[in-house]
């Protein structure tokens, strides 16, 4: 039983995915996260930036992490394939709650798209670990 409550965390995600970030967070991202990451991981700087989102159209499949601050989450309404308005809404009130938190959109039965939000990269390493340490996998807010 223990082993398979352990597949189905949410870190067993994480061993191929597509990392979108901005400037602010690339040393975090860089030297926190992708050394906590094994397998293809492929990241790609520039939330707004098309080039960022090429990953994910030619695999629509494969798992993403996107990071995010309150100044980056607007350019996401430009990604409505990915993230709908609703969750857009939601993440955007988890801000105004709280300086760092994880969002989860189920894409298909086993792919997701992880978005850690955060004011600092403190608050995006305390996100990326909340995440890591998660017992279970879930759509919306990690709680």
């Amino acid at each position: 039983m223990w082993g398979r409550a352990r597949i189905q965390t949410p870190a067993r995600l994480l061993n191929e995915l597509t990392i979108v970030y901005d400037g602010e967070f690339r040393n975090v991202v860089e030297h926190d996260i992708h050394r906590h990451l094994q397998g293809g991981i492929y990241p790609y700087e520039g939330i707004d930036s098309d080039t960022s989102w090429d990953m994910l159209r030619t695999y629509p499949k494969l798992n993403a992490m996107i990071v995010v601050s309150p100044t980056t989450l607007p350019p996401l309404a430009k990604r409505e394939e990915w993230v709908q308005h609703d969750d857009l809404e939601s993440m955007q009130r988890a801000f105004a709650g709280t300086g760092s938190w994880v969002y989860a959109i189920r894409r298909f039965p086993s792919t997701y798209a992880c978005i850690i939000g955060g004011v600092s990269a403190d608050d995006v390493s305390l996100a990326f670990r909340r995440l890591l340490n998660a017992k279970a996998r879930f759509s919306g807010l990690l709680e």
